[in-house]
C-alpha cells in the first residue's frame, strides 16, 4: 500500500489551492468584464489573492464562500467588512454563526442592499457617477471645520442620495473624518484632496488608499515627496478623474 507522507500532503494541498484560484480569477474576468478590463491580468490576480486572504481571516473556508467574499470586494471595496457606510456586513463576518449561516445572510442583505442603493438595473450608481463628474467643475468651498463638514454632507447627499439615507449622516461623518485625517498623513489636506478622497470612499469603499483595485490612489498619495500639498492634492483629483472617465466611457 502506497503511503502519502505529510510532505506530500503539502504539495497536493497547495496545487489544489493553486487551482481554485485560478478558477477564482476566472470567475472574475467572466463575471465582472468591466472591473477586469480596467484591473488587466495582474490586477485581477492581485484582487482575487487579497479577497482570499480576507476571507480566510473572516473563518470562510468554503469555496462559494471565497467566491462571494470576492464578488463583494470588487462590489463594495476590499475594505468593506469595516466600512462605516455599511456596518451590517462587518457585523454578519464577525458573528458568532455557522459558516453557512453567515454566508446565507450576507448574501441577503447584499442583495437588498444593492437593490436599495444602486438600483435594480444600477440607474442610482450611474446618476451618482454622472453628478461626481459634475462635482468636479464646482467652486470649491471655505474650509473652515464645521461649516467644510456640513458642505460635504450636502453635496454627498446630493450626489447619491440613496446612499447617503442608507448610510445615515454619523457614518458618513465618520467617514469624512477618515477622509480629512488621511489626506493629512499624505500630505495632501487642501479643500481639493479632501472632497477627493471622500468621493473616493463614498464610491468605491472606505479603505481606497490601499484597495489593490485602486493602486493609482496610493501613487498619486505617495509620487514624489517634493511635492506640496496643493500639488499631491491635484495629482489625486486628476487621477480621479481620469479613473471615473474611462469607468463611465
Amino acid at each position: 500500500m502506497a503511503v502519502i507522507r505529510k510532505e506530500q500532503m503539502g504539495v497536493f494541498e497547495e496545487a489544489a489551492l493553486a487551482g481554485f484560484e485560478r478558477r477564482l480569477q476566472e470567475h472574475v474576468r467572466e463575471a465582472f468584464p468591466k472591473h477586469s478590463g480596467m484591473l488587466g491580468e495582474e490586477g485581477v490576480a492581485r484582487v482575487v489573492k487579497c479577497a482570499m486572504e480576507n476571507a480566510r481571516s473572516h473563518r470562510i473556508t468554503l469555496e462559494g464562500g471565497i467566491q462571494l467574499y470576492t464578488d463583494l470586494t470588487l462590489l463594495l471595496g476590499s475594505g468593506f467588512a469595516t466600512d462605516p457606510q455599511i456596518p451590517w456586513a462587518g457585523a454578519i463576518l464577525t458573528s458568532p454563526d455557522e459558516e453557512n449561516v453567515r454566508l446565507d445572510r450576507l448574501f441577503d442583505q447584499t442583495l437588498a442592499y444593492l437593490e436599495r442603493v444602486s438600483g435594480p438595473a444600477n440607474e442610482h450608481i450611474d446618476e451618482a457617477q454622472r453628478r461626481v463628474r459634475q462635482e468636479s467643475t464646482r467652486e470649491l468651498p471655505p474650509s473652515a471645520a464645521g461649516a467644510f463638514e456640513e458642505y460635504v454632507l450636502g453635496r454627498l447627499e446630493w450626489i447619491w442620495p440613496q446612499k447617503y439615507a442608507d448610510a445615515g449622516p454619523d457614518a458618513l461623518r465618520t467617514m469624512v473624518a477618515a477622509a480629512i485625517a488621511s489626506a493629512q498623513q499624505h500630505n495632501a489636506a487642501t479643500s481639493r484632496g479632501v472632497l477627493t478622497l471622500v468621493g473616493l470612499k463614498y464610491l468605491l469603499g472606505h479603505a481606497v488608499e490601499t484597495d489593490p483595485q485602486f493602486l493609482w490612489v496610493a501613487d498619486a498619495l505617495s509620487g514624489d515627496p517634493a511635492a506640496d500639498r496643493r500639488q499631491r492634492a491635484e495629482r489625486l483629483f486628476t487621477a480621479a478623474i481620469s479613473y471615473l472617465d474611462k469607468w463611465c466611457g
